[in-house]
């Protein structure tokens, strides 16, 4: 009997490495017949990986850089090589360094006709064409942050009529909508 229970454990044993070899074989087979396709995926991802990393490097030296010249502006708001400095490398930051700084810059209106040239944000863009004391994109804006802190308190009613207010053409729309559906939920 032991001789029996002996010759079925080798054959079980030998069934079980024949397996693992044709295992291996067919993993062999598939990784010849593959090989170009599977060393184009892993050098397509270590090609991105790297990109990303140094894109992430360069987009946040470019923006230390942004800060530090707005940072020397804040402090000579005059300094007309900073200020063409700032144009060239962020003109979204020129923009808010100009609405900043109107009253102490004498030639804005020649400087706000630049803006119009530049490529900027189309929500900074919205800012700047409209009279900045009776913005109705400011407004809705205001709108807005009242509903907001209506939802917070609870009042969810008067904080709907005031997102009713917001008229459908409103770049804050969106938001606004978002906040309709809000009800006050603490999570």
């Amino acid at each position: 009997m032991a001789l029996k229970d002996d010759i079925k454990a080798i054959k079980t044993g030998l069934s079980t490495e024949e397996q693992m070899i044709e295992n291996f074989i067919k993993g062999e087979r598939f990784f010849k017949k593959y090989k170009y396709y599977i060393l184009a995926l892993v050098l397509a991802l270590v090609v991105y990986f790297v990109y990303d990393y140094a894109s992430g490097v360069i987009h946040e030296k470019n923006t230390k850089a942004n800060n530090e010249i707005y940072a020397n502006l804040m402090q000579d708001p005059n300094n007309t090589q900073n200020l063409d400095l700032l144009k060239e490398k962020n003109a979204n930051l020129y923009a808010l360094f100009l609405l900043a700084h109107e009253k102490d810059m004498s030639d804005f209106d020649t400087r706000f006709t630049e803006l119009e040239k530049l490529k900027l944000d189309p929500l900074l863009i919205s800012i700047l064409k409209s009279d900045l004391n009776n913005s109705t994109f400011l407004r809705n804006y205001n709108k807005l942050l009242q509903a907001f802190e209506l939802l917070e308190e609870g009042k969810i009613e008067q904080a709907q009529l005031l997102l009713a207010q917001i008229p459908t053409t409103s770049e804050l729309r969106g938001l606004a909508n978002n906040f309709k559906h809000y009800k006050g939920i603490k999570q």
